[in-house]
């Protein structure tokens, strides 16, 4: 049986947080509830009372590094690792909670970010769907193109990639940046400035939000992952992988987990730019074959690892755990 119930749990206010540890207490003993599992700081602090006051084990999943300097922030951040158990969403989560936190590898499930793979399947995309995108998006013929998902955000590296592509003579690319900047943020004017600076207006476009990204995907001859500071996991990078396509990626974070190089990708050292144009024109210089075996060893790696059933699969076991073994 499942039950929704709505509560205010987003909020930091610490009046509310108090006030939620009351309502998820009479939660959990109306529903007679044995794991309570949580995947965010705010509510964390509220179920961490609840779950003391009534006895329910208390899990979490840590989804990133979150923003750890200075002794308040750290502190802030330790609820998440009080679980009887914690999920981290890659290997590199993981070393994480044991570099910055001292938590016990014992205590430490990782269990990579699944996605629903069925809507990640290139048998599944319509000759009409690619032909509607292509032409919204005015993408030229002929050309090897390029796509750069992800919110225009300065810690994605956009300006380190264009600083790049400006080191690119050949003129048989095409560049798609899909993903718009932040409301308020200026990052994305910055963007379109260097773009007519550099000369790459024939070669760059921003095509701001996509709603099928499975059909992006597939547009793309190569996608890029261009971050300056480590991903948590990287979905981005197992969705091009589910979808046939090679990924080149900055060697930081969990694209270490997700892209295989020469098999499936390739990874190249973080805001190197050297090493980063090596790679692209070993992927640019890609023959019909090799791609097509990347195609098919990428869709295979990410289907068996990364798919939602398995995720889902690999929580239900760690809760049963926690019930057989109260988390000992």
């Amino acid at each position: 049986r499942i039950v929704h119930a709505t509560l205010p749990l987003a909020s930091k206010n610490p009046l509310t947080m108090i006030r939620n540890i009351g309502r998820l207490k009479r939660l959990i003993r109306r529903h007679q509830v044995d794991i309570v599992h949580v995947r965010s700081r705010a509510p964390a602090w509220s179920a961490w009372y609840a779950c003391k006051a009534t006895g329910a084990r208390y899990l979490t999943t840590f989804h990133g590094t979150y923003g750890h300097r200075g002794p308040f922030k750290k502190a802030y951040n330790r609820i998440m690792t009080r679980g009887k158990r914690i999920i981290a969403v890659s290997q590199h989560i993981a070393q994480h909670l044991k570099d910055i936190y001292s938590v016990s590898e014992t205590k430490i499930k990782t269990i990579h970010s699944g996605f629903p793979l069925k809507g990640f399947d290139p048998q599944q995309v319509t000759p009409q769907r690619l032909v509607n995108q292509a032409q919204a998006w005015r993408l030229p013929e002929e050309k090897l193109i390029i796509m750069i998902p992800g919110r225009l955000s300065r810690w994605k590296g956009q300006a380190f990639i264009l600083d790049a592509l400006s080191q690119v003579s050949r003129s048989d690319f095409f560049c798609v940046f899909v993903g718009k900047a932040a409301t308020g943020s200026t990052y994305g004017r910055k963007l379109e400035d260097m773009v007519r600076d550099m000369g790459l207006t024939e070669k760059v476009r921003f095509v701001g939000n996509c709603e099928d990204m499975p059909v992006a995907y597939l547009l793309a001859d190569l996608v890029i992952s261009s971050s300056l500071e480590p991903e948590a996991f990287g979905r981005v990078m197992a969705e091009a992988g589910a979808m046939g396509r090679p990924v080149l990626a900055s060697d930081i974070g969990g694209a270490q987990e997700i892209v295989v190089p020469g098999e499936t990708g390739w990874l190249y050292q973080a805001q190197n730019h050297a090493d980063f144009l090596a790679h692209l024109d070993t992927a640019m210089n890609l023959n019909i074959p090799e791609r097509k075996r990347m195609a098919v060893t990428a869709r295979s790696r990410i289907t068996a690892h990364f798919s939602l059933e398995q995720m889902q699969q690999k929580t239900l076991a760690v809760y049963q755990d926690l019930l057989s073994n109260d988390g000992a």
